[in-house]
């Protein structure tokens, strides 16, 4: 699907929801979470050729772990951008908060391997 029509349908979903919350406030949360449910399946097909380049990066001697670590990191990143999304808008602050508090953690300790890839290699530079 193309970009302006993902934009099309981003736009008509911010009106529907609005139309909705006018109607009944409880409900547009749901529509609002299924509005953006859909919209997320439809921004991850824009993904696909990066994880094609990181499989194919992944298979190469020497950079195959950094190429999983990047990648990693992206979905890391994204999800928890989507799931904090998702519970800011169904006015859960707290919980929005936590899950990108997660989301960072997570972060780190997928760089770890590479944090120590760096360090041995500067050791093994020094002596």
């Amino acid at each position: 699907m193309s970009f302006a029509a993902v934009i099309g349908i981003a736009i008509c979903s911010a009106v529907i929801t609005g139309i909705v919350k006018r109607l009944d406030n409880g409900l547009s949360v749901y529509v609002g979470v299924g509005c953006a449910v859909v919209l997320t399946y439809f921004a991850l097909g824009y993904f696909r050729p990066l994880a094609e380049l990181f499989s194919k990066l992944s298979a190469l001697e020497g950079v195959g772990g950094y190429a999983k670590t990047v990648f990693k990191l992206a979905a890391i990143g994204t999800l928890t951008c989507i799931a904090s999304d998702i519970c800011s808008d169904m006015g859960e602050n707290s919980i929005a908060s936590k899950i990108e508090l997660v989301g960072k953690g997570a972060s780190c300790v997928a760089v770890v391997p590479v944090l120590e890839d760096l360090i041995y290699s500067v050791i093994d530079f020094l002596m």
